[in-house]
């Protein structure tokens, strides 16, 4: 019951986040150098790292369903849950920054 909380709690996170992702620089956000060279930079990184994190949510949920339909034990999906959930979100960071990278500064 708890993975299901933590994925409620990061999925209206999510969504707080999305409404209020700020549209210049600021003290919040998807904040790396390469993201903060300026504005539409920013605005691309703060996008695809929201994606990649409302994948991971969807993943996470994905994952817990299919623990939950094939009767897993709470304590072990519990574990799982968050065990994924954390590797794809740190994966959030390298993929965007790649993304990143390969839209702005490629060619330079």
């Amino acid at each position: 019951m708890s993975s299901i909380l933590f994925l409620i709690l990061m999925t209206i996170l999510w969504v707080i986040n999305i409404k209020y992702t700020p549209k210049k620089i600021s003290f919040y956000g998807y904040k790396t150098k390469r993201s903060m060279k300026n504005n539409q930079t920013w605005n691309y990184a703060n996008k695809t790292a929201n994606s990649l994190f409302g994948i991971s949510i969807l993943v996470s949920f994905l994952i817990y369903f299919v623990l939950f339909l094939i009767e897993i034990p709470a304590s072990k999906i519990v574990d799982i849950i968050f065990v994924t959930f954390t590797i794809l979100s740190i994966l959030v960071v390298p993929i965007t920054e790649y993304l990143l990278y390969n839209k702005y500064y490629r060619d330079k």
